[in-house]
């Protein structure tokens, strides 16, 4: 996770849909992996939502929600959940 959040930022590749709209982020995913990330509204703890990105972590795409506070960069990954006893590949 850590090489993926490093990769984001040194290959500009930190965003695909820029945007602090919930209602913006969430529905760009559509189609793009098998799921519907939730997108939280984290600003009351100052974190400001900068977008998302579909993102690769063990093999299998995830979204990343992208927050920012003060000068830092959060990625908030959220895989597709894996039903008990299912093979997660």
């Amino acid at each position: 996770m850590v090489d993926s959040h490093l990769r984001s930022l040194l290959a500009n590749h930190l965003i695909d849909v820029p945007s602090s709209d919930r209602h913006t982020v969430k529905p760009w995913f559509q189609g793009k992996i098998e799921f519907a990330p939730p997108v939280p509204d984290l600003t009351v703890q100052g974190f400001v939502l900068a977008g998302g990105r579909l993102d690769v972590i063990d093999a299998r795409k995830v979204a990343a929600i992208v927050y920012k506070r003060r000068d830092h960069v959060v990625n908030l990954w959220i895989p597709r959940e894996t039903p008990p006893g299912a093979n997660p590949n």
